[in-house]
């Protein structure tokens, strides 16, 4: 039977940022690569790479648009991050019941660099993913006025 593969970065995320949150930028942004990044390389690749399509510096945009932000941002990605738990589920479900979805799918929520909100894959021999983003959404309010759609 199909099923939701949730993978759900954010856990290692939060032990990261507990032994990074008092570190300079630069500090925060390699440990971010080497460290949190290091069990999902294509990940950081994907982003790296969206960047260059741009012709753009990831390490620079982490720099100026993201880590600084960071720390006051956490406490609206924890929340995004539950609300995201949930409605991955349900997404999943209606899909099923209303579209006749039958196959699985996989969700891959983590803390990115700000590009995009994500990407959307499919792939003949793996299941259809969708990936989500919670370093900018606090900034477009994860908060009590968010709403399922």
């Amino acid at each position: 039977m199909p099923h939701l593969h949730l993978i759900d970065t954010f856990p290692a995320f939060s032990v990261f940022w507990v032994n990074a949150q008092h570190k300079s930028p630069n500090a925060q942004i390699n440990d971010w690569a080497t460290i949190y990044m290091d069990p999902w390389p294509e990940l950081l690749n994907k982003q790296v790479d969206d960047y260059a399509s741009m012709d753009m510096d990831w390490h620079e945009v982490a720099l100026e648009h993201v880590f600084p932000y960071l720390d006051q941002r956490i406490p609206d990605m924890k929340t995004a991050h539950g609300r995201l738990l949930t409605v991955c589920k349900e997404v999943y479900a209606r899909a099923r019941e209303h579209i006749g979805l039958d196959c699985d799918v996989v969700s891959l929520l983590y803390v990115g660099t700000g590009c995009g909100a994500g990407w959307v894959r499919y792939d003949r021999s793996l299941a259809p993913g969708m990936t989500c983003r919670a370093t900018n959404r606090p900034a477009i309010s994860w908060g009590t006025n968010w709403s399922r759609r």
